[in-house]
């Protein structure tokens, strides 16, 4: 297992910027808080959950599943990834196309390529210097000791680079290359995939229960497996922080994995 952790919150990160990151209310009926789709494997290492029921007197289920179906109807978790919508002919372009906006505001930022087993294109960074919250972007090429690429096809991945002006719900909590994309690789984003707060529950057929647990709606809890003893959770399926309290109260969840 590799050492690079990332962690997704029901927080909604990315909201936080300037103010508290929100909870989640729970309700009488099982719903999902928090949800992963992972677009790689990954294993759980820790996951924690928290309330401020000081009104509530009766425990409330709390669970750590796996399941096939998604439940949906949440608020879809940013994840900075997007692919080529325009292919890039010359080492001397400086307008790159997007499929998808990168960052909801024109700040600067730095984005990278990668390319996948075809082999065309090829890795290459550059600084955003203008269009930053739109999918034309202005850019200097060939950043960060590396070349400025003369062929570029459509589809090839472009990822924001952290800690240059981007955000994302998914976080890496150790050290990372500046040129490493694995954040934004880690899962699928979307209202039916990645996020938290969802409020339809959907219809498994197959639910792998990782971790349950009575709580009283004031106390909090958090679970560290052992190392290399934690879930794994493949492409496919979905890792859920679920609810069910007798009345309605306030949670917060994160979960930590290491891919």
């Amino acid at each position: 297992m590799s050492s690079r952790l990332y962690q997704i919150a029901s927080g909604n990160m990315s909201a936080g910027l300037t103010s508290s990151e929100a909870a989640i209310a729970t309700g009488t009926t099982l719903k999902t808080i928090l949800q992963i789709a992972p677009a790689i494997g990954f294993e759980v290492v820790e996951w924690g959950i928290s309330f401020d029921g000081s009104a509530a007197a009766t425990p409330g289920k709390v669970e750590l599943v796996e399941t096939d179906v998604p439940s949906t109807g949440g608020t879809a978790s940013v994840v900075p990834c997007s692919t080529l919508a325009t292919a890039i002919s010359s080492g001397a372009t400086t307008s790159v196309v997007v499929a998808g906006a990168l960052q909801g505001s024109a700040a600067t930022y730095q984005i990278g390529t990668m390319a996948f087993a075809s082999g065309a294109g090829g890795g290459e960074q550059m600084q955003v210097t203008a269009g930053g919250g739109g999918t034309t972007l202005t850019v200097a090429r060939g950043v960060n000791d590396t070349a400025a690429l003369a062929s570029i096809p459509v589809g090839t991945l472009i990822y924001a680079l952290p800690g240059t002006g981007a955000y994302s719900d998914v976080n890496p909590l150790s050290a990372q290359p500046s040129a490493d994309p694995l954040y934004a690789l880690l899962t699928v984003n979307g209202t039916g995939a990645t996020g938290f707060g969802f409020s339809t529950y959907g219809t498994p057929t197959r639910v792998r229960s990782l971790d349950s647990q009575l709580l009283p709606p004031t106390a909090p809890y958090v679970k560290q497996f052992p190392l290399e003893r934690g879930p794994q959770v493949n492409p496919g399926r979905f890792l859920q922080v679920r609810c069910t309290f007798g009345t309605s109260v306030n949670a917060f969840a994160y979960v930590t994995v290491v891919a």
